[in-house]
């Protein structure tokens, strides 16, 4: 009877908390490293001690003066720039990354510095930790939203960025040096908006070595086998942490995209970044199953460039756009940010541009295979996207979420896809 009068007086509190708009602080969760040996062999949810590390992350508001008229009339865009965070969890400093985007960090520094964040640990101890952290600035700097290596509800958005950030604090994560060639061969025509695929748990050793290799999720199993020796057969990295070589367990994704020619021609690291998307992406290692197992990709050969006759509506600034992949791989939400400025009477007007609809033709007339989390669900996700006319009828897309390509110069004749349609 007492257990259960507590267990009403618990209930009570949380609605009435509910009610009047409080909330519940939960103390940040100490947890032990993936890399023990009674782990199991997919983590499905995000940790934040990865070999006695754990990032920094925000716990408060962030606020910020915008920018004014005079410093900036461009398009949404996105900037990547360093805040350095001390053992206390105050910032120190804010550095942007290029040269361009230091009128950004400018004139958001002070701002940013007032942050405050959990310190991030290693070893057991509190230290200071440099973060590489995505803002997405709004059309007259009106608005920055912040994507953090690990967000204020200790979620892991964007996962190049959380291991990347481990990369600037002292950790060499893992990488392919080499992976041989290998076939697949598709019984039958994918109906699935997915592409097929394998994650394998890979466990290497100090030297990089392989010690041990188990497919966890396939969509394919019928060929894990087969990969599974590919992968024996493929050279590696080994995790460094302060300099010193240890042991790691790691995950291997191999993407069969349709778009992929079989046999495979063998990866080097030295050459992978000269590759198209699907090359770049078919083969992935990760040191964790945090966040996302894989982004948005479009369907169909792509090399960043489509032909439309919208292009010609296309303002010359380009459009940024803020488009939801759904989890079936449908480009359903598109917000076309404005583009066009327009002084009048000293102050500035923003207008939606003529082209906002054109916008929106073209990016769902691109196709895509959707997001993966780690259990192999499709998921929806929200990336920026950037339009710019090449000419009278190619249209050049930027994918902030993917490797850039480089589009062949001359590209009439030459863009394999097509998207048809008024604006």
């Amino acid at each position: 009877m007492r257990a259960f009068s507590v267990l009403a007086c618990l209930v009570v509190l949380l609605l009435a908390l509910s009610s009047c708009g409080g909330s519940l602080y939960f103390p940040p969760v100490v947890e032990e490293s993936i890399q023990q040996e009674n782990a199991p062999p997919l983590v499905m949810e995000p940790r934040r001690f990865f070999h006695g590390m754990a990032l920094p992350y925000p716990i408060g508001e962030y606020r910020f003066t915008p920018i004014s008229r005079e410093q900036s009339a461009e398009p949404k865009r996105s900037i990547k720039f360093i805040m350095s965070v001390d053992s206390v969890g105050e910032v120190v400093s804010v550095e942007a990354i290029r040269q361009e985007d230091s009128l950004y960090t400018n004139c958001y520094g002070d701002d940013l510095r007032t942050m405050q964040f959990e310190p991030g640990v290693a070893n057991g101890r509190k230290t200071a930790m440099k973060l590489p952290v995505i803002a997405q600035i709004g059309v007259l700097g009106t608005t920055a939203e912040l994507l953090f290596p690990v967000q204020r509800n200790r979620a892991v958005i964007e996962t190049d960025l959380y291991w990347e950030t481990f990369e600037l604090n002292n950790v060499v994560l893992p990488e392919i040096k080499y992976f041989p060639s290998y076939h697949y061969k598709s019984k039958s025509r994918q109906s699935s908006n997915t592409h097929p695929f394998i994650l394998y748990r890979l466990d290497l050793d100090e030297d990089g070595g392989v010690v041990s290799i188990e497919s966890v999720v396939a969509t394919c199993p019928a060929f894990a086998g087969q990969l599974q020796a590919a992968i024996g057969r493929g050279q590696y990295s080994p995790l460094v942490v302060a300099g010193m070589p240890i042991r790691s367990r790691n995950y291997l994704l191999v993407s069969f995209y349709p778009e992929v020619e079989y046999p495979t021609n063998p990866l080097k690291a030295d050459s992978a970044a000269d590759l198209g998307i699907f090359d770049q992406m078919r083969i992935r290692l990760f040191s964790d199953t945090v966040g996302l197992m894989a982004k948005p990709v479009p369907k169909k050969a792509w090399d960043g460039q489509v032909r439309s006759s919208n292009a010609r509506i296309l303002s010359e600034t380009g459009h940024s756009t803020e488009a939801k992949i759904d989890s079936t791989g449908n480009a359903v939400a598109i917000n076309v940010l404005p583009c066009t400025t327009r002084w009048r009477r000293g102050s500035v007007l923003t207008l939606p541009g003529a082209g906002s609809h054109g916008v929106r033709r073209i990016l769902r007339s691109v196709s895509f295979y959707p997001a993966l989390d780690f259990s192999g669900r499709s998921v929806p996700y929200v990336g920026l996207a950037r339009l710019m006319a090449v000419d009278a009828r190619t249209i050049r897309i930027w994918l902030d979420w993917l490797p850039e390509i480089v589009p062949p110069h001359e590209t009439e004749g030459t863009t394999n896809q097509q998207v048809t349609g008024q604006p």
